[in-house]
């Protein structure tokens, strides 16, 4: 098999940006469009750690790979070894949960990843984190033109080593679906539910339940359940035929007779036979069906079988007496029906379809393309003089006939038509637009010397150098790092703007004077990577911003969120608000009241007014009676606050 030619089934590399990683797909299908377009491949999507949100990120790394023995067991003791257990059974001791281990293993996140990832290195475990991925079940179509190559993707095995990952680029591994409408990681992976934490819980017969045990027992004769003997099964006879409940059911065939199987089948036979002969008769029959083993067929249907048990049956399995019945000359059994003749003919049973003309048959495969199986809608809109019941029995007797099959293989070629099995694409040899083209080599040879260094192996000696991350930072990266960088999606070395594993970012804001409004802290935010989520950023570095909070429920405030319109985020109010709260009257803000009426507007004007009327003294006052640390919030800048708003006179000596 040629490197150029793939197949369906086959991960591939797909360049959707020059300047983004490969996207790793799944060929579904391949399919010839036009000489313009060329051929279209509709494609299974893979991501990257990069493209997910930060949030199911973090729950996936938490999953812990437990041994198997671990996930059988409810108890929180577990005991690895059961062998050295029965051997030190008399001198084992009990283990005990440790809360400092138990911190330190909660801190180390290696879920997905093959076991014995919590012994690697830091640049390792990053290498290895890079060639997970996450399936999803959604579908992408994309020019076949934007291949670049195959890779290997295999679900991870529990005797996967993470040395089979590392040492090669293009093997991949998953272990969770991701849904990315709902955002939501699933495991693929579905196991044998065993243990006591997976039984149903039956609970305890009452009292009530015991006392009517005990008297059913005793009605018996037993003294207890287990004593009871199993009922005998009897040999099937003419004399213990089932009976059955009047008005509900009506038995028209039961295996307890004297007739061999051979016997029956030499009479059903036979009524086949008889079946045809009498299509001979039938004029409708004749010209719906012009040949001989057409009528044979039709004959041989199980409408034609059903009958021919019924008379056994009416007939006391009788096959002489059955056999007369075959030829009527009037209504001789019980449960005749329109199917048979009333003048003395062969007997011959149809079913619907063949009661169906071939105008009703060719409705009936439109409306079934067009309603599928509404069986209502067929009736109320294309076939009103049927009842529901004769096109419910038509389509399934339908779909054993060879029109169905003619037409499931035209819909099948239809929907196939222009499918490719395989498809040849030429190697891509064209310069990428990243290249850097103002550099030189030195004394004629092939290696390009930078002064800038590699951001993943920090060498100065390549053949390309190409421009990687945002323009103004003249960060570069060399052939080999650029090409793998390309397939993984990542450096070689953990870097400032790569996100793998999520930590919060810690940034330092300088108080301004407009923090002693606020007085609130920067909220930990995840730095972006600087190409984005899904490449949308455009190679723009966004650093971490800290939300603004809500001054007051008037105030126009847009908050931006990096990720999702619906990310978590909150309100804090100002110390400021929280004493106009406090001070106000319960006219002008009552909680209770505004709890009930989320909607009402609250008149923030008239409260803050009635705050700044008031004495500095009594507010003063209130704060050394609400907060505790009085010293960090009562300063000589937030008293200076207050008396600049309050309309009151403060002294010159406020004595706080």
């Amino acid at each position: 098999m040629s490197a150029n030619e793939y197949h369906i089934g086959d991960f591939v590399y797909i360049e959707e940006d020059p300047g983004q990683p490969y996207l790793i797909r799944k060929i579904e299908e391949l399919q010839k469009v036009s000489n313009e377009i060329g051929t279209v491949v509709k494609v299974t999507c893979l991501y990257r750690r990069r493209d997910i949100p930060i949030d199911l990120l973090k729950l996936a790394d938490n999953v812990k790979t437990a041994p198997k023995c671990f996930l059988l067991s409810s108890s929180k003791k577990h005991q690895i070894d059961t062998s050295a257990k029965n051997e030190a059974a008399d001198s084992a001791e009990e283990v005990k949960d440790d809360p400092l281990k138990v911190d330190e293993q909660s801190k180390q996140q290696f879920g997905g990843l093959p076991l014995g990832a919590e012994n690697l290195s830091l640049e390792d475990l990053h290498c290895l984190q890079q060639h997970e991925l996450f399936m999803s079940r959604q579908l992408q179509t994309l020019p076949a033109k934007n291949i670049r190559g195959k890779c290997c993707v295999v679900f991870l095995s529990d005797i996967d080593t993470p040395e089979m990952y590392i040492k090669n680029d293009d093997q991949y591994f998953y272990s969770l679906i991701y849904d990315k409408t709902d955002e939501t990681l699933m495991s693929d992976k579905r196991t044998v539910s065993i243990g006591a934490e997976h039984q149903a819980i039956i609970d305890e017969p009452n009292i009530v339940v015991l006392k009517k045990l005990t008297e059913e027992r005793k009605r018996k004769g037993f003294a207890n359940i287990e004593d009871e003997p199993k009922p005998k099964k009897s040999p099937p006879s003419i004399l213990n035929v089932p009976v059955l409940p009047n008005g509900r059911e009506t038995l028209i065939f039961h295996p307890h007779h004297n007739l061999s199987d051979s016997e029956i089948d030499q009479f059903l036979i036979l009524s086949k036979a008889v079946g045809t002969f009498a299509r001979a008769f039938d004029v409708p029959s004749v010209t719906k069906i012009p040949t001989l083993h057409v009528a044979a067929a039709a004959a041989s249907r199980d409408t034609t079988q059903f009958h021919a048990m019924s008379l056994l049956h009416q007939s006391g399995y009788n096959i002489g007496k059955a056999s007369q019945y075959l030829v009527p000359s009037v209504r001789l059994y019980k449960n005749a029906t329109d199917h048979i003749l009333d003048s003395p003919s062969p007997l011959l049973c149809k079913d619907e379809l063949e009661y169906w003309s071939p105008a009703e048959a060719h409705i009936f495969a439109e409306a079934l393309e067009k309603c599928n199986k509404d069986f209502n809608e067929i009736r109320q809109y294309y076939l009103p003089w049927k009842s529901e019941k004769d096109i419910v029995e038509y389509y399934y007797m339908y779909k054993t006939s060879d029109q169905y099959a003619k037409f499931r293989k035209s819909k099948k070629d239809s929907l196939t038509r222009g499918n490719l099995k395989r498809v040849y694409i030429l190697p891509y040899n064209k310069p990428s637009s990243s290249i850097i083209t103002d550099l030189s080599s030195v004394n004629g040879s092939e290696k390009i010397i930078s002064s800038i260094p590699c951001e993943s192996c920090n060498s100065n000696e390549s053949s390309n150098w190409f421009n990687w991350g945002p323009l103004e930072k003249n960060m570069r990266l060399c052939q080999i790092c650029w090409d793998q960088w390309k397939k993984r999606g990542g450096l070689k070395r953990p870097h400032e703007s790569e996100r793998y594993r999520f930590e919060p970012y810690n940034c330092s804001i300088k108080p301004t004077t407009n923090d002693l409004l606020t007085h609130q802290r920067p909220r930990p935010s995840n730095s972006v990577s600087i190409f984005g989520i899904n490449g949308q950023n455009g190679g723009v570095f966004i650093p971490p911003i800290a939300t603004p909070c809500l001054l007051c429920p008037s105030s126009n405030i847009s908050i931006k969120h990096l990720n999702r319109a619906d990310k978590l985020f909150y309100y804090r109010s100002t110390i400021l608000n929280k004493l106009a709260r406090k001070l106000s009257t319960k006219a002008l803000f009552d909680s209770k009241k505004f709890a009930r009426n989320p909607f009402k507007k609250i008149n923030t004007k008239a409260v803050m007014d009635n705050f700044f009327d008031r004495d500095p003294f009594s507010i003063v006052h209130v704060i050394r009676k609400t907060y505790e640390n009085v010293n960090k919030i009562v300063s000589p800048s937030f008293i200076e606050l207050i008396a600049k708003h309050c309309r009151s006179c403060l002294p010159a000596s406020t004595g706080c």
